[in-house]
């Protein structure tokens, strides 16, 4: 079964959601705080039958600590 365009869209939401949440809060901070370990990948996702590779899922902490560094914030982390 096909999904509808405005049920795709709220999933697209539900699941990446997350990403602009965590965009607003380092625009709005001086400063970030990370628990972040830059050699972690999350496990490669198995391919679907259409994939010609497998996966390799971004970690939303890379995502945050990579657009807190673009946008030359200060960032504490606790990793280090």
């Amino acid at each position: 079964r096909r999904l509808n365009s405005s049920l795709k869209s709220g999933l697209r939401l539900y699941c990446f959601g997350y990403v602009e949440r965590n965009e607003e809060m380092i625009k709005a901070s001086d400063f970030c705080v990370f628990y972040y370990n830059e050699e972690y990948k999350p496990p490669l996702r198995k391919p679907s039958k259409n994939a010609l590779f497998p996966y390799q899922p971004k970690s939303g902490t890379m995502l945050a600590y990579q657009y807190a560094k673009q946008k030359k914030k200060e960032i504490i982390n606790l990793y280090e």
